[in-house]
């Protein structure tokens, strides 16, 4: 929030450890450190105000790293990063509403580079999954499971793009999304097994249900 009064301090006060390994006279270290302690104060002061003009803006950043948008979308992270570090220049020199307007477009572009995390993560993967799992025919033995694969990833873009301020729900959308998509490459996995090993439904079910004593077992407790 002060990022040039911060790294001044910071400068002048390493410099004065350099001073004082070198024996430089005590009220050249001493000028110096009261220097870089009137900038941090600056900085300080600075903080306080960001910390209601820049609420918003902070928020955005939060939810984008959450998706690793720094890592997914290193651009658009970026100008995101360069707007919010413009916003505090302004707010280091009081100028309030010149401040607001960088933060806010700070703001914007930290939401957009979490909807372009959100795709790229979570939608760009599925989506691959999914037309491997066509190629695979999946489907001939998993339709329920793929069909709710597909059915998320359409309702994760229709979210993302009525509302891209809220990403809640695409976010929970998209992990579901890849979940079922797994889920059905597996059910077509174990059912193929299934028919190659000529078992009957019977087997199956004594299957589950050996499963089951192990857990019963486990747990101490009558399953039956």
């Amino acid at each position: 929030m002060s990022p040039t009064f911060f790294a001044e301090a910071k400068e002048i006060y390493l410099q004065a450890q350099e001073d004082l390994k070198r024996g430089a006279s005590l009220s050249k270290i001493n000028s110096q450190i009261t220097e870089s302690n009137s900038l941090l104060n600056k900085a300080f002061k600075t903080a306080e105000i960001g910390e209601v003009t820049f609420k918003d803006v902070f928020r955005a950043r939060k939810d984008a790293l959450k998706v690793s948008a720094d890592q997914n979308v290193p651009e658009l992270w970026m100008k995101a990063a360069e707007r919010l570090r413009k916003a505090a220049e302004e707010l280091e020199d009081g100028d309030i509403n010149d401040a607001k307007e960088e933060a806010k477009e700070a703001e914007n572009l930290f939401r957009k580079a979490e909807l372009e995390s959100i795709k790229k993560s979570y939608l760009v993967e599925t989506r691959k999954k999914i037309e491997q799992a066509q190629d695979k025919d999946v489907d001939d033995y998993a339709p329920k499971t793929f069909a709710l694969a597909k059915q998320l990833v359409f309702d994760t873009e229709k979210a993302l793009n009525e509302n891209r301020y809220d990403m809640d729900l695409p976010r929970s959308l998209a992990k579901q999304a890849q979940y079922q998509i797994n889920h059905a490459f597996y059910l077509d996995k174990a059912i193929n097994e299934f028919d190659d090993k000529d078992m009957t439904l019977e087997d199956l079910f004594l299957s589950h249900e050996h499963e089951l004593e192990k857990i019963a077992a486990a747990l101490e407790i009558d399953h039956k």
